[in-house]
């Protein structure tokens, strides 16, 4: 019995596709719309006196805090910066007895 015997199987099922809707057109056309078929909402930014205003580029630091940090913490020890640690427990107290 090497071989699977399939003759008597039999199934009622049926296999049905989904509707397909609507696609939406590639090309200058989806300037508007998102990567998920949604309308892009811009929100401009209006001055005083009715005029369009430029975003005012941020700082170095406020753009990259997070990476600065991160840095901060596991830079010295990758760098093995911890000095005190690395001398032992030998620093201050007395030294072992011989053994006997």
């Amino acid at each position: 019995m090497t071989t699977p015997d399939f003759e008597g199987f039999k199934t009622r099922a049926v296999i049905s596709e989904p509707l397909q809707g609507p696609k939406p057109v590639s090309g200058a056309g989806n300037v508007k719309y998102d990567s998920k078929g949604r309308e892009k909402k811009v929100e401009a930014v209006v001055g005083k006196d009715g005029k369009k205003e430029e975003e005012v580029p941020q700082s170095f630091f406020s753009k990259y805090w997070l990476y600065i940090l991160g840095a901060m913490f596991i830079l010295p020890r990758l760098l093995g910066g911890d000095a005190e640690g690395s001398q032992g427990g030998a620093a201050g107290g007395a030294a072992a007895p011989a053994p006997a």
